[in-house]
């Protein structure tokens, strides 16, 4: 199973993986720009649900069409 997000971008939707990263400016680029977004937590349980196309394995050759292969999907 592929490790739980612990915050989402506000704008673009990239995932957080570390706590530091929360009320932060997004890293991700798009396009060549970086997002302008910010990281909002989410760092319950209750936040995220496993994603039921690849049972939160994400995939490993091909990334899962429904969580483009994090494993994991907001609430």
């Amino acid at each position: 199973m592929k490790q739980r997000p612990v915050g989402i971008c506000d704008v673009c939707g990239n995932y957080a993986y570390r706590e530091e990263e929360i009320n932060q400016g997004c890293r991700a680029h798009h396009q060549g720009e970086t997002c302008t977004g910010g990281v909002t937590g989410a760092v319950n349980d209750s936040d995220w649900e496993k994603c039921p196309a690849c049972t939160g394995k994400g995939l490993d050759v091909v990334d899962c069409p429904q969580c483009a292969g994090a494993g994991w999907l907001p609430l």
